[in-house]
């Protein structure tokens, strides 16, 4: 993990399917978080050069 952090719009993040079930279980559990760890991703995959 390259600890990159990418900010985007919570409607454009639930496109995808694991970050909308982690949302969904974030709020099932009335928990809230500013971010959620994706270990698989690395900066230089979302690099929009």
């Amino acid at each position: 993990m390259d600890e990159e952090i990418f900010e985007l719009e919570e409607a454009v993040a639930v496109e995808s399917k694991t970050i909308e079930q982690i949302l969904d279980i974030l709020d099932m559990m009335n928990l809230t978080s500013n971010s959620i760890p994706l270990p698989n991703v690395t900066g230089k995959d979302h690099d929009e050069s």
